[in-house]
C-alpha cells in the first residue's frame, strides 16, 4: 500500500503547544504530517522488537495515518481537554493504534522489554512511548503474580527485600492477616533494619525470620532461597512466553528486578490498591 505521507521526515523545530492544538482543530492533515517522525519511531519500535518485518513498517505507518484521519482525530478534537500535554496524549493514541492494528492481524501477543527500555524513562516522545511500554509490562507482571501464584503475598515480600525495598505494614498483613499491630511493628523493625546494605544470604535470613514467626516453623534462610528459585524461573517463563521468542528481547533475572522495582513503585503510588 502506497503511503500518502513521507517515508522519512526531516527534523524540524517543534511547534508550540498552542500551534499543535490549532493544527489539530483546524487542519488535521497537517497535524498528522507534523507528527510523522513520532509515528515512524513508534512503528520502528515494533520492528525492533520483532513484531513486524521491515517490509511491514510502511503498511503499519499508513494504517495508523488512515485510522487517525478517518476517526481517531475527530475523537481527539472532542475529547482532548489539556489535562496532559497534547504530544503525550497523541503519543499514547499512536502507540495504542499500533497495538490495535497488530492485534487485529494476530501479530502482537505480548510486549516485552529489555533493560534498555525498562531503565529509560526520560526524553521527548521516545520517553513517552517507553513509559507506556513500561506501564503495560507492569500490568502484565501484576496479572501474572495475581493469577499464577497462590502465595503471592509471600513472594512479593521476598521480591521486595531482594531488591532492597523495605516492607510496610500492608505487606505483612496481606501475608499474615492475623498478626496484631505490635507484632507487625516489631517484625518490621527487625526485618527492615539496614535492608539496603544486606546481601542476598542475609536477606533470606530476614525473610525466614518473618516466615518462621508466621508459619510457626524453624527452617533456615537457605530454605527461602530454594523456595524462591523455581518461582523466579516460573515468572521468567511466563513473562517471556510468546510465539516467536527469538524475535524480541527476553527478560533475565537482572531486567526482572528492574521491572519488579517499578511494579512496587506503582503499588506505592496507588496506595496499595494494585492488588
Amino acid at each position: 500500500m502506497k503511503s500518502n505521507f513521507p517515508k522519512k521526515t526531516s527534523k524540524k523545530q517543534a511547534l508550540s503547544e498552542d500551534e499543535y492544538l490549532r493544527l489539530l482543530m483546524e487542519d488535521p492533515h497537517k497535524f498528522i504530517e507534523s507528527h510523522q517522525l513520532l509515528i515512524e519511531r513508534t512503528a520502528y519500535y515494533f520492528l525492533k522488537r520483532g513484531f513486524i518485518s521491515a517490509q511491514e513498517v510502511g503498511d503499519l505507518i499508513q494504517s495508523v495515518n488512515e485510522k487517525l484521519l478517518t476517526d481517531r482525530l475527530r475523537k481527539m478534537q472532542r475529547q482532548y481537554n489539556s489535562s496532559v500535554k497534547l504530544r503525550v496524549y497523541f503519543t499514547r493514541i499512536v502507540y495504542h493504534l499500533c497495538l490495535e492494528i497488530l492485534r487485529s492481524k494476530r501479530k502482537e501477543k505480548r510486549i516485552l522489554v529489555d533493560s534498555e527500555f525498562v531503565e529509560q524513562t526520560e526524553g521527548a516522545s521516545q520517553g513517552i512511548l517507553t513509559n507506556l511500554i513500561i506501564e503495560e509490562e507492569i500490568n502484565r507482571l501484576h496479572l501474572i503474580l495475581r493469577l499464577s501464584f497462590e502465595e503471592k503475598a509471600k513472594l512479593e515480600i521476598v521480591l521486595k527485600l531482594i531488591n532492597h525495598l523495605p516492607l510496610n505494614e500492608r505487606d505483612v498483613k496481606r501475608y499474615c492477616p492475623n498478626l496484631e499491630a505490635k507484632e507487625v511493628h516489631s517484625l518490621l523493625e527487625r526485618v527492615n533494619k539496614d535492608c539496603i546494605k544486606l546481601n542476598n544470604k542475609e536477606i533470606f535470613k530476614r525473610c525466614n525470620l518473618l516466615f518462621n514467626y508466621c508459619e510457626h516453623k524453624n527452617s533456615t534462610g537457605d530454605a527461602v532461597r530454594k523456595w524462591l528459585e523455581p518461582r523466579i524461573n516460573e515468572l521468567l517463563r511466563l513473562l517471556n512466553n510468546r510465539e516467536n521468542p527469538q524475535d524480541a528481547a527476553q527478560y533475565s533475572k537482572e531486567t526482572l528486578n528492574i521491572l519488579v522495582r517499578k511494579y512496587f513503585e506503582k503499588k506505592e503510588e496507588k496506595n496499595s490498591n494494585f492488588d
